[in-house]
């Protein structure tokens, strides 16, 4: 009798782990499509009558909060806000007004061809700068966006690419930017993505170096439409630092469910 209650038990652990440990938006089994490489968009949508919430930590003790909601096949509407000093003991500072994207991918992906989304984005990463009037990392304005899916010896591997245009930078700087990533399973749970972003409308900023940006960043599928990130942030040493070149951590929490 006491044998068969500790197989209950056990089954009851395992069933319960199964049900804890179920899919997110990484990996092999991954059952949501990413949204982002890293900060630019890619053709990935939400599946129709479901949001997510995407909430963004970084220094200093900064917190971004994203809601995107599918009220359509292929079409989401979202709206964010950030501010530092949130978490610490410094002065909280907020940007100046929200940001809202939107939308749309105009060809699904098949077997030859990717997927196209194009929208449009005011939200970017990172600190608001006041003085300039801008993100530190700019939100994408404009963009068109380009993802396809490949399966290969080591799992499941995303492409993605596209262009963009912000609103954000002065007129000297205003111009047409590329970027692209790719996002590799490791296993039914894991990925590692990085992007590369060439910052075509970033040359007359003195907080910055004369190079692109790269990110990486590690996400792991922990329950039913939530997923973990850490992003190990420019790897390149774009954004200048009174004490070199370095490598920000940040850590992202997905939770994507169904109206």
């Amino acid at each position: 009798m006491r044998t068969n209650r500790i197989i209950i038990l056990i089954i009851g652990f395992i069933c319960s782990v199964q049900t804890i440990f179920a899919q997110g938006a990484a990996g092999d089994k991954a059952s949501i499509e990413s949204q982002r490489i890293i900060d630019m968009p890619t053709a990935g949508m939400l599946a129709k009558g479901t949001y997510s919430v995407n909430t963004n930590c970084f220094t200093p003790g900064g917190i971004m909060v994203d809601f995107q909601a599918a009220l359509f096949k292929n079409f989401h509407l979202g709206v964010a806000f950030s501010g530092t000093g949130i978490v610490g003991r410094s002065s909280m500072k907020f940007q100046n007004m929200p940001g809202f994207s939107i939308k749309f991918r105009v060809l699904d992906e098949d077997r030859t061809i990717p997927a196209i989304a194009i929208g449009f984005n005011s939200q970017g990463r990172g600190a608001w700068i006041k003085s300039l009037k801008r993100f530190e990392t700019m939100s994408p304005g404009f963009f068109l966006a380009v993802s396809k899916n490949f399966s290969w010896a080591l799992g499941n591997i995303a492409a993605h690419g596209g262009l963009n245009y912000s609103v954000e930078p002065n007129s000297d700087n205003k111009n047409v930017n590329f970027y692209a990533g790719c996002e590799q399973s490791l296993g039914s749970r894991l990925a590692i993505n990085f992007e590369y972003n060439f910052n075509l409308d970033e040359k007359n900023y003195d907080i910055l170096e004369n190079c692109g940006m790269l990110n990486s960043s590690i996400r792991y599928s922990i329950a039913d439409g939530v997923t973990l990130e850490l992003e190990l942030r420019d790897l390149l040493g774009h954004i200048k630092a009174s004490s070199g070149k370095q490598i920000e951590r940040r850590l992202n929490l997905e939770i994507v469910r169904a109206f």
